[in-house]
This record gives C-alpha cells, sequence and structure tokens, in this order.
C-alpha cells in the first residue's frame, strides 16, 4: 500500500510539473532550468521507472481482495494480479537496466561516448522508439508468462502470483 501511495503521488507531482512546464513553454513564460528538469533523458528514464512500480504495486493492492475473502480464487482477477506483478517486476529490472548503462556511459566512458549518448538522449525519435520497445517486451513477457503458467499448472488457473504468502 506505501508503494502504491508514494508511486501514485510522485507521479502525479511530476504530472502537474510536465504539463505546467508545457503551458508556460508555449505562453513564453518558462524559464531555463524549468525546460532543462523535464527534457533530460535520465528523466524520462526514471519516469519509466516509477511507472513500472506503479504497475507492480497496483498488482500487489489486488492481493486484498483474496485477504478480505480469506481465498485464492484462480479468475480474471488473478490473472490481472499476475500479469501486473511480473510486468511491474520486469520492468523495474529493465529500466533499472537502462538507467545504469546510461549513467555509465555518461560518467564512464571516453569523451565521444559522453558526446553520443548526450547527443543522442536529448534528441531525435529514437529515445521514444527505445522507449517503446521496452515496454513491449515488458508487456509481451507478461503475456507469455501467463501462457506458460496456464501449459504448466492447468490446475491453478492463469495466474495466481501468492506463493509469497505460503499460498501455493
Amino acid at each position: 500500500m506505501i508503494s502504491f501511495c508514494s508511486t501514485t503521488g510522485l507521479l502525479i507531482v511530476l504530472a502537474y510539473k510536465a504539463i505546467r512546464n508545457y503551458r508556460q513553454k508555449h505562453h513564453g513564460t518558462s524559464s531555463l532550468r524549468e525546460e532543462y528538469s523535464i527534457h533530460t533523458q535520465g528523466y524520462v528514464w526514471l519516469v519509466n521507472l516509477f511507472i513500472a512500480d506503479f504497475v507492480q504495486s497496483l498488482g500487489l493492492i489486488l492481493i486484498a481482495q483474496h485477504l478480505r475473502t480469506n481465498s485464492v480464487e484462480p479468475g480474471p482477477l488473478c490473472s490481472l494480479q499476475g500479469f501486473l506483478i511480473n510486468s511491474g517486476d520486469i520492468g523495474s529490472a529493465i529500466w533499472s537496466f537502462v538507467i545504469a548503462m546510461h549513467t555509465f556511459f555518461l560518467l564512464a566512458g571516453g569523451r565521444k561516448w559522453r558526446v553520443w549518448v548526450a547527443e543522442k538522449s536529448m534528441q531525435g525519435k529514437g529515445r521514444w522508439i527505445l522507449t517503446g520497445v521496452i515496454w513491449g517486451v515488458v508487456v509481451f513477457i507478461g503475456v507469455i508468462g501467463m501462457i506458460l503458467i496456464q501449459h504448466l499448472y492447468p490446475n491453478k488457473g492463469p495466474f495466481c502470483m501468492l506463493s509469497f504468502l505460503g499460498v501455493d
């Protein structure tokens, strides 16, 4: 619950700042500092990491239904929960790796690497294509996980991710 509340609050604040800066930019009243804070690639990677954490926490919130009924029933809710938890886990791992690689190239790369990473991450469609591809992979892994588990454990339903509570 804490993760859900904190990521929701953080995403709301970031969305508010982005909308405010967008409006100020189009009305000609924005400062360089405000524009810079939104337009760095590290910011975009972090927002995607926060979204992945939000997706995972949303899946974990669904445990409340199972606790309320004191039972785990296979079905759509269980499948949605498993999809969200798996997608959030995979998304967090991938976005953490992207942030680590981006930081590594900026800090430890030679002059050519630093210039190339800074240049490519601040302009063009490549960063948005990479973002879309990563989320596509995350959704694909979440869906393929549901299909594989259904074939491996047909008696449990498509997905029941409560093994960490001692429920099998």
